[in-house]
């Protein structure tokens, strides 16, 4: 339930309805139940915030229940044929940030980075801010549909100073939580050193400007070849899950690494996502956790050219 006036989720605080919400909703009504009470919700929400224009009311509370409920997925049907992909821009962050904050507030890494939940999401708004406007800047960010998912790639190996430079961006944001940030992302650069047979480190980082370039090594002389794709972060909206937003944005960038000749490498700490990159052909050695007791991450790397594994009955995300 929404605390009123601010309009924020009385568990996670983030603005309501939150992504654990509007599964509960769409759980609980039908198609034009869920958009009438939506619609008086919006309708409240007005009179205590002043501020709320027509149109940000509208994608707050109409906009993602209309797409929720705009056809329900059965068997094999998708809407990949559909959904369009495009590159985002400095416009897109705010929509982004929000969409990404939302889809891995409860995830099971964001409960052990972060254990307060009554911060979580603002501080996730602060880390995938900063995650974003790095991917805009040094690697490729793709969206798809009307802001419904969202792809960050980054290039690598990177320059060191730009590798520094974000680490240090993305520490600041972390505030309280840095110590925890900083050692998923030295886990990260573990598994990805591991699946490239690279040296672990700063200078294994990720990559250049162009998403199929070079990049300089650690001093910043000669350029060294890119030779792999970093997938960051892969997220659909929460609501609109099935639907196969994430499967139109790996396929679409699958296409460029196969042309280009590059591997593509990612972590992951959700079996839907892990299952939904092996079909596409990314293979994974198994897991290994966090820490002892903590969440299991799964490395996971796809070589160009790599035949997908036919999907199972309704799969896709």
């Amino acid at each position: 339930m929404a605390a009123r006036p601010s309009w924020r989720c009385r568990v996670c605080r983030a603005p309501w309805p939150c992504l654990p919400a509007k599964a509960q909703l769409v759980a609980a009504y039908d198609r034009i139940g869920l958009c009438m009470y939506v619609a008086e919700r919006s309708a409240a929400a007005a009179l205590d915030l002043p501020g709320l224009t027509p149109a940000a009311a509208y994608a707050r509370f109409l906009g993602w229940a209309r797409a929720a409920t705009r056809s329900e997925p059965t068997g094999e049907t998708t809407m990949e044929s559909e959904m369009t992909v495009r590159d985002a821009d400095v416009t897109d962050i705010a929509e982004l940030s929000a969409l990404l904050a939302e889809a891995f507030v409860t995830n099971p890494v964001a409960g052990w980075l972060i254990t307060d939940v009554s911060n979580r999401y603002t501080t996730f708004l602060r880390l995938f801010d900063v995650e974003l406007t790095h991917g805009l800047r040094h690697g490729v960010v793709h969206v798809a549909g009307n802001r419904e998912g969202v792809a960050i790639w980054q290039p690598y190996p990177m320059r060191l100073t730009t590798v520094t430079d974000h680490e240090r961006e993305v520490l600041g944001a972390a505030g309280i939580y840095r110590r925890r940030v900083a050692h998923l992302r030295a886990v990260r650069d573990e598994h990805r050193a591991a699946a490239l047979r690279l040296p672990v480190g700063p200078s294994a980082g990720l990559s250049a400007r162009s998403p199929v370039g070079s990049a300089g090594p650690g001093d910043g002389s000669a350029p060294e070849p890119v030779v792999g794709h970093e997938l960051v972060y892969l997220a659909a909206a929460p609501w609109l899950r099935r639907r196969r937003i994430g499967a139109a944005l790996l396929d679409h960038h699958q296409r460029t690494l196969d042309a280009a000749g590059l591997v593509g490498h990612t972590v992951t700490d959700e079996e839907y996502a892990r299952d939904l990159l092996a079909a596409r052909g990314w293979r994974t050695p198994g897991p290994r956790h966090l820490s002892p007791g903590g969440p299991p991450l799964w490395s996971m790397r796809r070589d160009p050219g790599t035949r997908p594994t036919p999907p199972t009955t309704g799969y896709g995300r």
